[in-house]
């Protein structure tokens, strides 16, 4: 929720859009926001949990977003009114896809006639250790080589939302920056590489480290999920 939250204020006023505002004033239109949910993986297998089970906690995760910008509009005064002031309540989406791959999401995305190609700029908002894999020609067969993200998640005014994911095996912070400015400039420049506004709040969340938390008994695996989703796992019994 925090990295939804902290992407929507991102884009909320990019130069992109400030530059192709028409003169005359329009009414702002709310922002969309696509919650996902592949049936399949491109080497890993699936979730435990059943296909209802995953939408009900994709349901409850938009409604808390909805939530969490709306409580923000309606009390200024609050302690996170600061952050997600001035946000837009997005219009959220869940989709089911049975694509493995991004560059066959998005093609999906833009032949879809809610999200037109013309009028959409799609922003992927991924982890670097997605990106790594991302970005890897073992998954783009036959010839194993990146030449079709250009042509579909890279193109037109597409964007690629990168958080540091520090504290991994993946290096640290520096280091991750480091492999985001050396890769290809027709990649690099469409990467928006950003650390987590709280660091501490998505700091080695995984939904394998939640998965492995409930049925070991930790008590904290609740942090790395909204409080919707965490009563849903509790109430269902899900990953014991």
């Amino acid at each position: 929720m925090h990295l939804a939250l902290q992407a929507l204020r991102k884009y909320k006023n990019s130069e992109e859009e400030v530059e192709d505002k028409e003169e005359e004033e329009e009414e702002e239109e709310p922002p969309s926001l696509l919650l996902l949910l592949a049936t399949t993986n491109a080497d890993k297998p699936s979730s435990p949990a059943s296909y209802e089970h995953r939408l009900a906690m994709m349901c409850l995760l938009a409604e808390e977003i909805q939530n969490k910008i709306s409580s923000s509009s309606s009390s200024s005064s609050s302690s996170s009114s600061s952050s997600i002031d001035n946000i837009l309540a997005p219009q959220i989406d869940i989709g089911i896809t049975p694509h493995p791959r991004f560059i066959d999401k998005s093609t999906d995305l833009s032949n879809h006639p809610f999200f037109p190609s013309e009028v959409t700029r799609q922003v992927w908002i991924l982890g670097y250790d997605t990106l790594i894999r991302l970005l890897n020609p073992k998954y783009y067969p036959p010839h194993h080589t990146l030449t079709d993200l250009h042509t579909t998640l890279l193109s037109s005014t597409n964007r690629i939302l990168v958080f540091t994911r520090p504290g991994t095996d993946l290096g640290n912070e520096s280091s991750q920056y480091e492999y985001s400015n050396s890769l290809d400039p027709s990649i690099s420049k469409k990467i928006d590489m950003v650390v987590p506004d709280d660091p501490e709040q998505v700091d080695g969340v995984s939904s394998t480290n939640v998965r492995n938390g409930v049925r070991d008994g930790s008590e904290d695996w609740e942090l790395g999920v909204c409080s919707g989703v965490a009563r849903w796992i509790g109430r269902e019994g899900l990953y014991l």
